[in-house]
């Protein structure tokens, strides 16, 4: 007998900037039914959000994914093998307002820590990657049709804990790139904060800082302050760093490589309720 269904629950840091209050929040209400095109012929959207009843902080939504069939390109006739001509095409009818291959994955938001929690596998298997679900959000909360808000916003997929460990573990680390984005202020340690400080008022929005290890040394080794830098990168930007192991083998690592995922399993409930279980352990 088969066992319960499992599903799978990422978390994404969304930094704006310059991030008034409230600002959160509007950006979900416009950015609400805002169609995405996310890769060949996927594009997805978010529904409009409602805070949970007992804890108004937390805005709940869902992100759909589907098919868009275009009808203007390339059509098969499989019984000529060839492409169909536009007269053929002509026969085709497609109904308004419905798109195949459609999908399904709550998320919610936690409005005051800015960090959302989305669904990376469904209970019918279905999954939506730590990095698609990345790059869908980057591209949502950037589109034109949030420009009222004017603000940038950076999405970083939150890493596993030991994933800044993998880099400073490499036995030779030779090479080492931090690359940090602006986040809110109220979110550094005291030495990130002062280069971001330093970045706003320099009007940049991003710094990457890249560490080369020197001839006859064996390997780099990061001070505290890098590694501050590193712990902020890790949530609003990302760490990557190369060496070789005692053996001489080449190592690449990257916060990248190591998406932090829960998996939670559907007992009885709905998949909704195992969803909400996962919450505490990611926001």
């Amino acid at each position: 007998m088969a066992g319960n269904p499992k599903i799978q629950v990422g978390a994404l840091n969304i930094a704006a900037s310059p991030h008034p209050v409230g600002v959160y929040r509007r950006l979900l209400e416009l950015a609400a039914n805002v169609e995405i095109h996310l890769h060949g012929s996927d594009w997805g959207k978010i529904t409009a959000v409602t805070p949970l009843e007992d804890r108004p902080e937390l805005l709940t939504g869902r992100v759909v994914l589907w098919a868009h069939i275009d009808k203007d390109g390339k059509w098969l006739n499989k019984k000529k093998n060839i492409e169909a001509t536009p007269i053929e095409k002509q026969s085709i009818v497609l109904p308004p307002d419905f798109e195949p291959n459609f999908r399904s994955f709550y998320f919610v938001f936690n409005e005051p820590t800015h960090r959302l929690v989305v669904e990376l596998r469904n209970e019918l298997g279905q999954t939506f990657g730590p990095s698609r679900a990345e790059k869908f959000f980057a591209k949502l909360f950037n589109h034109s049709a949030l420009a009222e808000v004017e603000v940038e916003v950076a999405v970083t997929v939150i890493p596993t804990e030991d994933a800044l460990d993998r880099i400073f573990d490499i036995p030779r680390l030779r090479w080492l790139r931090i690359h940090n984005t602006r986040p809110n202020a109220e979110d550094l340690s005291d030495e990130a904060e002062i280069l971001h400080a330093r970045l706003k008022a320099m009007g940049a929005k991003s710094q990457d800082l890249e560490l080369a290890k020197a001839a006859k040394v064996t390997t780099i080794k990061p001070d505290g302050e890098i590694r501050a830098l590193a712990d902020a990168a890790a949530v609003d930007g990302h760490v990557e760093g190369r060496g070789k192991t005692e053996a001489g083998a080449n190592v690449y690592e990257s916060t990248k490589l190591h998406p932090k995922v829960v998996e939670i399993e559907v007992q009885g409930g709905s998949s909704f309720t195992a969803f909400l279980s996962s919450l505490l352990s990611l926001l």
